[in-house]
Protein backbone atom coordinates (compact mmCIF):
# COMPACT_ATOMS: atom_id res chain seq x y z
CA UNK A 1 0.00 0.00 0.00
CA UNK A 2 0.87 3.60 -0.38
CA UNK A 3 0.97 5.79 2.13
CA UNK A 4 -1.74 7.71 0.78
CA UNK A 5 -3.63 4.50 1.03
CA UNK A 6 -2.74 3.91 4.20
CA UNK A 7 -3.93 7.67 5.09
CA UNK A 8 -7.30 6.54 3.46
CA UNK A 9 -7.51 3.54 5.62
CA UNK A 10 -6.69 5.15 9.28
CA UNK A 11 -9.08 8.37 8.34
CA UNK A 12 -11.57 5.48 7.94
CA UNK A 13 -10.54 3.19 10.78
CA UNK A 14 -10.70 6.21 13.23
CA UNK A 15 -13.87 7.70 11.59
CA UNK A 16 -12.08 10.39 10.21
CA UNK A 17 -10.38 11.87 13.06
CA UNK A 18 -6.82 10.01 12.77
CA UNK A 19 -4.70 11.87 10.69
CA UNK A 20 -1.77 12.27 13.23
CA UNK A 21 -2.28 8.37 13.79
CA UNK A 22 -1.63 6.94 10.52
CA UNK A 23 2.01 5.59 11.46
CA UNK A 24 0.67 4.22 14.45
CA UNK A 25 -2.64 2.44 11.91
CA UNK A 26 0.55 1.46 9.55
CA UNK A 27 2.19 -0.41 12.76
CA UNK A 28 -0.74 -1.84 13.67
CA UNK A 29 -1.74 -3.21 10.32
CA UNK A 30 1.58 -5.04 9.77
CA UNK A 31 1.53 -6.77 13.48
CA UNK A 32 -2.09 -8.01 12.68
CA UNK A 33 -1.47 -9.35 9.24
CA UNK A 34 0.48 -12.18 11.27
CA UNK A 35 -2.69 -13.27 12.73
CA UNK A 36 -4.31 -14.26 9.20
CA UNK A 37 -2.74 -18.08 9.40
CA UNK A 38 -4.16 -18.72 12.68
CA UNK A 39 -7.14 -17.37 12.99
CA UNK A 40 -10.38 -18.70 11.00
CA UNK A 41 -12.34 -15.38 10.99
CA UNK A 42 -10.15 -14.00 8.80
CA UNK A 43 -9.11 -16.89 6.85
CA UNK A 44 -12.67 -17.75 6.22
CA UNK A 45 -13.13 -13.94 5.35
CA UNK A 46 -10.31 -13.61 2.63
CA UNK A 47 -11.25 -16.84 1.02
CA UNK A 48 -14.90 -15.48 0.72
CA UNK A 49 -13.12 -12.10 -1.40
CA UNK A 50 -10.58 -13.93 -2.91
CA UNK A 51 -11.43 -12.97 -6.54
CA UNK A 52 -11.37 -9.45 -5.20
CA UNK A 53 -8.22 -9.14 -3.13
CA UNK A 54 -6.20 -10.36 -6.14
CA UNK A 55 -7.65 -7.60 -8.31
CA UNK A 56 -8.15 -5.11 -5.73
CA UNK A 57 -8.56 -2.19 -8.67
CA UNK A 58 -12.13 -3.62 -8.84
CA UNK A 59 -13.02 -3.22 -6.00
CA UNK A 60 -14.90 -0.37 -5.17
CA UNK A 61 -15.01 2.07 -2.04
CA UNK A 62 -18.25 0.79 -0.27
CA UNK A 63 -16.97 -2.64 -0.73
CA UNK A 64 -13.74 -1.85 1.14
CA UNK A 65 -15.11 -0.06 3.88
CA UNK A 66 -17.28 -3.60 4.30
CA UNK A 67 -14.44 -5.47 4.34
CA UNK A 68 -12.48 -4.09 6.77
CA UNK A 69 -15.49 -3.53 9.61
CA UNK A 70 -15.47 -7.57 8.80
CA UNK A 71 -11.64 -7.33 9.03
CA UNK A 72 -11.98 -5.56 12.23
CA UNK A 73 -14.73 -7.58 13.82
CA UNK A 74 -11.90 -10.93 13.12
CA UNK A 75 -9.43 -9.54 14.99
CA UNK A 76 -8.02 -10.39 18.52
CA UNK A 77 -7.15 -8.04 21.48
CA UNK A 78 -4.25 -10.70 22.14
CA UNK A 79 -2.94 -9.39 18.94
CA UNK A 80 -1.54 -6.71 21.57
CA UNK A 81 0.32 -8.75 23.71
CA UNK A 82 2.11 -10.84 20.67
CA UNK A 83 5.28 -8.26 20.57
CA UNK A 84 7.21 -7.15 23.48
CA UNK A 85 5.90 -3.39 23.21
CA UNK A 86 3.04 -1.77 21.30
CA UNK A 87 2.06 1.89 21.11
CA UNK A 88 -0.35 4.16 20.20
CA UNK A 89 -2.88 7.26 19.87
CA UNK A 90 -6.39 6.57 19.64
CA UNK A 91 -8.82 9.83 19.49
CA UNK A 92 -12.39 7.93 20.37
CA UNK A 93 -14.68 10.25 18.89
CA UNK A 94 -18.75 10.17 19.63
CA UNK A 95 -20.63 9.00 15.95
CA UNK A 96 -17.55 7.42 14.68
CA UNK A 97 -17.62 3.56 13.46
CA UNK A 98 -15.02 2.66 15.86
CA UNK A 99 -15.88 4.34 18.95
CA UNK A 100 -16.41 1.07 20.82
CA UNK A 101 -15.40 -0.61 23.66
CA UNK A 102 -12.32 -2.67 23.92
CA UNK A 103 -13.10 -5.59 26.23
CA UNK A 104 -9.92 -7.97 27.42
CA UNK A 105 -12.19 -10.53 28.93
CA UNK A 106 -10.20 -13.16 28.86
CA UNK A 107 -7.15 -11.96 31.02
CA UNK A 108 -4.61 -9.93 29.79
CA UNK A 109 -1.58 -11.90 28.69
CA UNK A 110 1.06 -8.81 29.49
CA UNK A 111 1.13 -5.44 31.00
CA UNK A 112 -0.81 -2.79 29.59
CA UNK A 113 -0.72 1.62 29.72
CA UNK A 114 -3.69 3.66 29.09
CA UNK A 115 -2.89 7.62 29.31
CA UNK A 116 -5.53 10.16 29.28
CA UNK A 117 -4.85 12.90 26.97
CA UNK A 118 -8.03 14.60 26.44
CA UNK A 119 -11.30 14.13 27.14
CA UNK A 120 -13.03 11.24 29.24
CA UNK A 121 -12.63 7.76 29.50
CA UNK A 122 -14.37 4.88 31.18
CA UNK A 123 -12.71 2.12 32.78
CA UNK A 124 -15.05 -0.95 33.91
CA UNK A 125 -13.39 -4.24 35.36
CA UNK A 126 -17.18 -5.81 35.86
CA UNK A 127 -16.71 -4.89 39.36
CA UNK A 128 -15.26 -1.27 39.44
CA UNK A 129 -15.98 1.78 37.13
CA UNK A 130 -13.15 4.54 36.80
CA UNK A 131 -13.53 7.54 34.81
CA UNK A 132 -9.75 8.80 33.11
CA UNK A 133 -9.52 12.48 32.83
CA UNK A 134 -6.50 14.05 31.66
CA UNK A 135 -3.49 12.89 33.80
CA UNK A 136 -4.94 10.07 34.45
CA UNK A 137 -2.80 6.46 33.84
CA UNK A 138 -4.44 2.90 34.53
CA UNK A 139 -1.78 0.09 34.54
CA UNK A 140 -3.18 -2.94 34.60
CA UNK A 141 -1.04 -6.05 35.27
CA UNK A 142 -1.21 -9.32 33.76
CA UNK A 143 -4.92 -11.53 33.78
CA UNK A 144 -6.67 -8.17 34.34
CA UNK A 145 -10.20 -8.67 32.91
CA UNK A 146 -11.40 -5.49 31.76
CA UNK A 147 -13.04 -2.98 28.99
CA UNK A 148 -12.24 0.58 28.65
CA UNK A 149 -14.27 3.14 25.86
CA UNK A 150 -14.86 6.52 25.86
CA UNK A 151 -17.20 8.15 28.73
CA UNK A 152 -20.74 8.45 27.51
CA UNK A 153 -20.49 11.94 28.52
CA UNK A 154 -17.99 13.44 26.58
CA UNK A 155 -17.81 13.49 22.89
CA UNK A 156 -13.93 12.54 22.77
CA UNK A 157 -11.47 10.53 24.60
CA UNK A 158 -7.78 10.77 23.48
CA UNK A 159 -5.45 8.50 24.90
CA UNK A 160 -2.13 6.88 24.67
CA UNK A 161 -2.19 2.99 25.03
CA UNK A 162 1.21 0.85 25.38
CA UNK A 163 1.23 -3.24 25.87
CA UNK A 164 4.60 -4.72 27.09
CA UNK A 165 6.34 -7.47 28.71
CA UNK A 166 8.26 -5.96 31.63
CA UNK A 167 11.71 -6.56 32.53
CA UNK A 168 12.34 -8.15 35.91
CA UNK A 169 14.06 -4.83 37.04
CA UNK A 170 11.06 -2.83 36.16
CA UNK A 171 8.57 -4.71 38.23
CA UNK A 172 9.26 -2.88 41.74
CA UNK A 173 8.55 0.52 39.75
CA UNK A 174 5.11 -1.13 38.42
CA UNK A 175 4.34 -1.17 41.87
CA UNK A 176 1.58 1.43 41.92
CA UNK A 177 -0.73 2.16 44.23
CA UNK A 178 -3.82 0.17 43.88
CA UNK A 179 -7.37 1.16 42.45
CA UNK A 180 -8.40 -3.09 42.49
CA UNK A 181 -6.89 -5.88 42.16
CA UNK A 182 -4.44 -6.22 39.12
CA UNK A 183 -5.38 -2.10 38.64
CA UNK A 184 -2.87 0.61 39.61
CA UNK A 185 -3.79 3.97 39.22
CA UNK A 186 -1.73 7.21 39.05
CA UNK A 187 -3.13 11.07 38.58
CA UNK A 188 -0.27 13.66 37.23
CA UNK A 189 -0.28 17.22 37.73
CA UNK A 190 -1.07 19.92 35.26
CA UNK A 191 2.97 20.35 36.25
CA UNK A 192 3.95 16.59 35.94
CA UNK A 193 1.82 16.43 32.31
CA UNK A 194 4.30 17.87 30.02
CA UNK A 195 6.98 15.56 31.21
CA UNK A 196 4.37 12.63 30.98
CA UNK A 197 3.41 13.40 27.65
CA UNK A 198 6.80 13.65 26.49
CA UNK A 199 7.67 10.53 27.35
CA UNK A 200 4.94 8.90 25.50
CA UNK A 201 5.49 10.78 22.79
CA UNK A 202 8.91 10.11 22.57
CA UNK A 203 7.88 5.69 22.48
CA UNK A 204 5.29 6.98 20.27
CA UNK A 205 7.25 8.55 17.84
CA UNK A 206 10.27 5.85 17.69
CA UNK A 207 8.08 2.80 17.86
CA UNK A 208 6.39 4.54 14.68
CA UNK A 209 9.44 4.16 12.61
CA UNK A 210 12.16 1.84 11.48
CA UNK A 211 15.87 2.68 11.79
CA UNK A 212 18.73 1.16 13.54
CA UNK A 213 18.95 -0.19 17.34
CA UNK A 214 14.57 0.30 17.37
CA UNK A 215 14.25 -2.27 19.35
CA UNK A 216 16.57 -1.20 22.31
CA UNK A 217 15.68 2.39 21.67
CA UNK A 218 11.96 0.83 22.36
CA UNK A 219 13.05 -0.86 25.60
CA UNK A 220 14.86 2.26 26.77
CA UNK A 221 12.25 4.57 25.77
CA UNK A 222 9.31 2.08 27.87
CA UNK A 223 11.87 2.25 30.80
CA UNK A 224 11.79 5.93 30.71
CA UNK A 225 8.02 6.05 30.66
CA UNK A 226 7.79 3.89 32.80
CA UNK A 227 10.20 6.52 35.41
CA UNK A 228 8.25 8.88 34.90
CA UNK A 229 5.20 7.29 35.86
CA UNK A 230 6.99 5.87 38.77
CA UNK A 231 8.01 9.86 39.61
CA UNK A 232 4.46 10.44 40.44
CA UNK A 233 4.38 8.13 42.92
CA UNK A 234 4.48 10.30 46.30
CA UNK A 235 7.21 10.42 48.17
CA UNK A 236 7.18 7.82 50.74
CA UNK A 237 3.77 7.05 49.78
CA UNK A 238 5.05 3.24 50.15
CA UNK A 239 5.01 4.31 53.67
CA UNK A 240 1.29 6.08 53.39
CA UNK A 241 0.11 2.87 52.92
CA UNK A 242 -0.08 1.02 56.39
CA UNK A 243 1.52 -2.04 56.38
CA UNK A 244 -1.31 -3.99 57.71
CA UNK A 245 -3.56 -3.13 54.62
CA UNK A 246 -0.46 -4.35 52.62
CA UNK A 247 -0.31 -7.67 54.16
CA UNK A 248 -3.89 -7.98 53.85
CA UNK A 249 -3.36 -7.55 50.82
CA UNK A 250 -0.28 -10.15 49.98
CA UNK A 251 -2.52 -12.52 52.09
CA UNK A 252 -5.49 -12.16 49.75
CA UNK A 253 -3.47 -12.62 46.68
CA UNK A 254 -1.62 -16.08 48.07
CA UNK A 255 -4.61 -17.47 49.32
CA UNK A 256 -7.70 -15.84 47.31
CA UNK A 257 -8.17 -19.46 45.65
CA UNK A 258 -8.61 -21.34 49.25
CA UNK A 259 -12.24 -20.76 51.75
CA UNK A 260 -10.76 -17.99 54.36
CA UNK A 261 -12.71 -15.32 56.20
CA UNK A 262 -11.65 -11.53 57.60
CA UNK A 263 -10.26 -12.95 60.90
CA UNK A 264 -7.62 -15.29 59.06
CA UNK A 265 -6.91 -11.97 56.77
CA UNK A 266 -6.71 -9.80 60.14
CA UNK A 267 -4.66 -12.46 61.97
CA UNK A 268 -1.96 -12.36 58.82
CA UNK A 269 -2.01 -8.65 58.97
CA UNK A 270 -1.05 -8.57 63.09
CA UNK A 271 -4.87 -6.63 63.87
CA UNK A 272 -8.09 -6.95 65.03
CA UNK A 273 -10.94 -7.71 62.29
CA UNK A 274 -12.65 -4.26 62.98
CA UNK A 275 -9.06 -2.45 62.70
CA UNK A 276 -8.48 -3.97 59.46
CA UNK A 277 -12.00 -3.52 58.29
CA UNK A 278 -12.01 0.49 59.12
CA UNK A 279 -7.81 0.77 57.40
CA UNK A 280 -8.43 -1.44 54.34
CA UNK A 281 -11.88 0.79 53.57
CA UNK A 282 -10.46 4.07 53.84
CA UNK A 283 -7.01 3.17 52.06
CA UNK A 284 -8.55 0.94 49.15
CA UNK A 285 -12.45 2.36 48.94
CA UNK A 286 -13.08 -1.83 49.23
CA UNK A 287 -13.98 -4.11 51.68
CA UNK A 288 -11.82 -6.60 52.80
CA UNK A 289 -13.41 -9.59 51.40
CA UNK A 290 -14.69 -7.37 48.76
CA UNK A 291 -11.36 -7.12 47.08
CA UNK A 292 -11.13 -11.28 47.79
CA UNK A 293 -13.73 -11.61 45.71
CA UNK A 294 -12.94 -8.91 42.93
CA UNK A 295 -9.90 -11.36 42.55
CA UNK A 296 -11.78 -15.04 42.85
CA UNK A 297 -13.76 -13.29 39.59
CA UNK A 298 -10.63 -12.29 37.72
CA UNK A 299 -9.78 -15.63 38.72
CA UNK A 300 -12.99 -17.58 37.99
CA UNK A 301 -13.56 -15.05 34.52
CA UNK A 302 -10.38 -16.53 32.96
CA UNK A 303 -10.83 -20.05 33.39
CA UNK A 304 -14.28 -19.86 32.01
CA UNK A 305 -13.10 -19.05 28.69
CA UNK A 306 -9.85 -20.57 28.67
CA UNK A 307 -10.88 -23.93 30.00
CA UNK A 308 -13.73 -26.20 30.24
CA UNK A 309 -13.80 -26.92 33.43
CA UNK A 310 -17.10 -27.39 34.44
CA UNK A 311 -18.59 -24.33 37.26
CA UNK A 312 -18.69 -26.34 40.22
CA UNK A 313 -14.87 -26.92 39.62
CA UNK A 314 -13.76 -23.12 38.98
CA UNK A 315 -16.31 -22.41 42.21
CA UNK A 316 -13.54 -25.03 44.06
CA UNK A 317 -10.97 -23.24 42.32
CA UNK A 318 -11.57 -19.86 43.29
CA UNK A 319 -12.33 -20.92 46.88
CA UNK A 320 -15.54 -21.38 46.95
CA UNK A 321 -17.05 -24.38 49.02
CA UNK A 322 -20.76 -24.20 47.60
CA UNK A 323 -21.23 -23.53 43.34
CA UNK A 324 -24.62 -22.16 43.61
CA UNK A 325 -22.96 -19.39 46.55
CA UNK A 326 -20.08 -18.98 43.86
CA UNK A 327 -22.52 -18.89 40.86
CA UNK A 328 -24.80 -15.47 42.67
CA UNK A 329 -21.52 -13.54 43.59
CA UNK A 330 -20.41 -13.97 40.06
CA UNK A 331 -24.24 -12.63 38.75
CA UNK A 332 -24.01 -9.71 41.24
CA UNK A 333 -20.30 -8.46 40.48
CA UNK A 334 -20.41 -9.16 36.47
CA UNK A 335 -24.01 -9.09 35.55
CA UNK A 336 -23.61 -12.69 34.06
CA UNK A 337 -23.93 -16.09 35.15
CA UNK A 338 -20.66 -18.12 34.74
CA UNK A 339 -22.31 -20.12 32.12
CA UNK A 340 -23.67 -16.60 30.58
CA UNK A 341 -19.71 -15.49 30.67
CA UNK A 342 -18.58 -18.36 28.92
CA UNK A 343 -20.77 -17.94 25.70
CA UNK A 344 -19.96 -14.45 25.40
Amino acid sequence: MSAAEYELAADHFYGGHAAADARSFRKLTDVVVQQLPGNPALGALAAEHQDILEQPDAAGEAWARHFIDRYVDGLSVETLFSQPVMVGYAPRIAGSPYDVAVEQIDGIAGWMMLYCVEGEGAIDTGMRRLTMQPGHVALFAPGAVMSYARAPACPVWGHYWVTFHAAQEWREWLDWPKAGPLLGYLRASSAQRSALEQAFALLFDNYSHAGSMKTELDHTLLELLILRCRQLVPLGAQTQVDMRVKRAQEFIEENFNRPFAIGDVATAAATSASSLARLFKQQTGATVLGWRDEKRMMHAARLLRSTNLPVSRIAAECGYEEAAFFTRTFKRLLGYTPRQYRQR
